[in-house]
C-alpha cells in the first residue's frame, strides 16, 4: 500500500522530464535548421536546450529540501523557547 503512494509520481515525473527534454531538443534542431547555425553553435544550444528540465527539477527539489530545513529549524526554536 505504501509502494503505491510514491510509485505513481516517480513514474509519472520521469516519463514527464523525457517528453519535455524530447520537445525542447526536438525544437532546438528545428530551429537549429531553420537559421542554418554552425554546428558547435547548434551542439551548444541543443544541449542547454536539452537540460532545462533537469535544471527545473533541481530547483524544485532544493527549494522543497530548503523549505523543510527552514520548517525543521523554526519548529526547533519555538519548541525551546
Amino acid at each position: 500500500m505504501e509502494r503505491a503512494r510514491w510509485v505513481a509520481p516517480l513514474v509519472i515525473g520521469l516519463v514527464g522530464i523525457l517528453i519535455s527534454a524530447k520537445l525542447i531538443v526536438g525544437s532546438s534542431e528545428y530551429m537549429v535548421h531553420m537559421l542554418d547555425l554552425h554546428i558547435v553553435i547548434a551542439a551548444t544550444l541543443i544541449g542547454m536546450a536539452g537540460s532545462i528540465p533537469e535544471h527545473g527539477l533541481a530547483l524544485i527539489g532544493a527549494n522543497k529540501a530548503m523549505w523543510r530545513w527552514v520548517s525543521r529549524t523554526c519548529c526547533r526554536a519555538s519548541s525551546r523557547a
